[in-house]
């Protein structure tokens, strides 16, 4: 093989190693973008997962606060459920007594009656009043104080 030859083998070989290359480097060029883009991707991921971190902790506050009411309203509630049973106790025994007095007049009675009326008013409330406190409580788990 005379020089010439050997000059365009030459520069044919180079040719085709250049030719290689690019078709070997485009691959790894594409292969970069993917890697920025899955970066970014997991950028965004990591933001989102942060802002829902914050959410969660709010609403765990907000549960814990809403803990605490039910708690107080448990408490209130039971306070409230003695009185009236107290109170109603007492209105069934004046009822009685007037039930029994001699010198009983309709209005004792009627006012004895209305006092009977209101008080188991009362402790009807008092028992919706403890069933939505028992609702919230099976909402937020039970209230870990002492009533």
């Amino acid at each position: 093989m005379n020089r010439a030859d050997r000059l365009i083998a030459s520069a044919v070989f180079l040719l085709l190693l250049v030719a290689a290359g690019a078709v070997l480097l485009q691959p790894l060029r594409d292969m970069r973008g993917d890697i920025d883009e899955q970066r970014d991707l997991l950028a965004a991921q990591v933001g989102l997962t942060r802002d829902t971190l914050e959410v969660i902790r709010t609403q765990l506050e907000v549960s814990q606060e809403i803990r605490e009411v039910s708690r107080r309203t448990e408490q209130r509630t039971t306070e409230l459920l003695a009185v009236s049973r107290a109170l109603l106790a007492l209105s069934r025994a004046v009822a009685q007594d007037v039930g029994r007095a001699a010198s009983d007049t309709a209005e004792v009675r009627r006012t004895a009656q209305q006092l009977l009326d209101l008080a188991e008013e009362l402790e009807r409330v008092v028992r919706e009043t403890e069933r939505h406190a028992e609702s919230i409580d099976r909402k937020t788990g039970p209230s870990t104080a002492a009533p």
